[in-house]
């Protein structure tokens, strides 16, 4: 009876676990607010110039303090990459910080960028940045999901 006792408060413990970290996966505290789910990068201009041969195959992901770059490929196949993001006032800040995990160049990003939000409405973003080479890159964004 003992036995049965402490399994069943050991069960309760560990659900309880859980549901704690589920739930801090989704929420930073409350509501990311616009920010939250799948972003399409639909379009990249540089100079107010569409990018050469731009496929639309990139993605960006907003969950609580962490962001996920996809890059599809042929076949289905993807790459993906994370790093943290940060909102304040019109600027969003992108740090790629891990250079040893997986990462891939999105045209004019690096593994520290600076943007600057021209448009947020959901479903629609645009964002902005010039390189260091002086280029200005632009972002049309659709949300996913």
């Amino acid at each position: 009876m003992k036995t049965l006792l402490n399994n069943t408060i050991i069960s309760i413990v560990a659900m309880l676990a859980l549901l704690a970290c589920l739930n801090s996966c989704t929420h930073n505290n409350g509501d990311i607010g616009p920010w939250f789910g799948q972003w399409h990068v639909e379009a990249i201009e540089v100079d107010d110039t569409p990018f050469n041969n731009y496929r639309g195959e990139y993605f960006i992901l907003f969950q609580s303090r962490i962001v996920s770059t996809i890059k599809l490929g042929t076949h289905s196949n993807a790459a993906q990459s994370y790093g943290t993001w940060q909102e304040s006032g019109n600027q969003l800040t992108i740090d790629f910080p891990d250079s040893s995990v997986l990462w891939f160049d999105i045209p004019g990003m690096s593994h520290h960028n600076q943007l600057t939000i021209e448009h947020l409405k959901s479903p629609h973003m645009t964002l902005s940045l010039t390189s260091d080479q002086g280029q200005r890159y632009r972002y049309h964004l659709k949300k996913r999901g």
